[in-house]
């Protein structure tokens, strides 16, 4: 994928379904942004054409447009239903996605693979066109009202609490069945569906049924980990997006450890964006951590970064004391490494 000026634009084939030959659809993506203020972005756009003299030109259409991350994880561009017009006959997301989020997506040729998804939804009534709704404006004032509950605390019913054993609580419960945990450490106010809804561990967690603990009290101990990971971590929950301090020179450590916390909670989208974020980190010093984090941690994709620098760099990483120690304690993570080196030199 070559970092053209913003503007320069690559269209797909034309594709369409046997249904409705006369429906095509094409995406369009800008490599390095649709503007300039979007440079080091990939924007991508959805397009509509109608060839029918006969039938209705408008359509209404869900689809998903995403990146494939890995076999089990894709990266999401843009997930909506819109009403597709001749005067409306596009879906764009200018923002689209963060060059340092695709890397790990990037095919040995540097190619990237987008791929969109498209389902037509049938009208249920006659005025079923009458109206269209900005879903990018909705979605926008959603993360602020989720924004809003998480930071006033409004109707919460659960605590998060990071490092209780090594701190002094009392607790306590209301009639309103929520409780607050006064504790040394940072705690969090949070909503027990909203959890529940984004990390299917949490939802375990906090289930009557399944008699833990964090749902009879109301709440959840997070240990071995920073109030600060924490927070970032129930910004994406409850946002969709994460606000990274500009405090550059402890950034990746914050990171990691929101990486952790997204492993071990199952935020798949989270973990991916950050493993997207520590691959741009990887360099001689930090190669070998990077690698055991991201066996660690089952990081396809961090993994894949790694495998990439070890293949551009392998006649001076060989040489090291680590790289001994990785071939004697994690013998198929360092064959791994050794394959993706010999692909690499075998594909030039």
């Amino acid at each position: 994928m070559e970092f053209s000026e913003p503007g320069t634009e690559l269209t797909s084939e034309t594709v369409s379904s046997a249904m409705a030959p006369h429906i095509t659809w094409t995406l369009t993506v800008c490599p390095n942004g649709k503007r300039a203020c979007f440079r080091g972005h990939v924007s991508v756009f959805l397009n509509y054409t109608n060839s029918s003299k006969t039938e209705n030109k408008e359509v209404r259409a869900k689809f998903h447009v995403y990146i494939p991350m890995t076999v089990f994880n894709r990266d999401i561009v843009g997930s909506t239903s819109q009403l597709f017009t001749p005067a409306k006959p596009s879906w764009g997301s200018d923002e689209g996605r963060p060059h340092k989020v695709v890397k790990p997506a990037l095919g040995k040729d540097g190619s990237l693979l987008i791929k969109a998804d498209v389902k037509y939804v049938a009208a249920t009534s006659p005025s079923f066109n009458a109206f269209t709704v900005d879903e990018c404006a909705m979605m926008q004032r959603c993360r602020e009202a989720f924004d809003r509950m998480l930071l006033l605390e409004e109707g919460a019913d659960c605590t998060v609490v990071v490092g209780l054993l090594s701190c002094d609580f009392v607790f306590q419960k209301t009639e309103d069945n929520w409780s607050e945990l006064q504790v040394k450490d940072r705690s969090f106010k949070a909503h027990r569906l909203i959890l529940s809804a984004r990390s299917p561990v949490f939802a375990a967690m906090l289930c009557p049924s399944t008699g833990f603990d964090e749902a009879a009290k109301g709440q959840l101990i997070i240990e071995d980990t920073t109030p600060e990971a924490v927070k970032e971590m129930l910004q994406y929950i409850y946002t969709g997006k994460v606000d990274w301090p500009s405090d550059t020179k402890h950034l990746p450590t914050l990171q990691e450890a929101v990486l952790k916390l997204a492993d071990k909670y199952a935020l798949l989208d989270l973990k991916a964006h950050v493993e997207g974020l520590l691959a741009d980190a990887i360099d001689s010093e930090s190669f070998f951590h990077f690698v055991h984090l991201a066996d660690d941690h089952s990081c396809e994709g961090l993994k894949k970064a790694c495998a990439l620098y070890f293949a551009g760099n392998r006649a001076a990483i060989v040489q090291k004391a680590e790289w001994k120690r990785l071939r004697g304690e994690r013998s198929e993570l360092a064959a791994l490494l050794l394959e993706a080196a010999a692909i690499r030199v075998g594909g030039k």
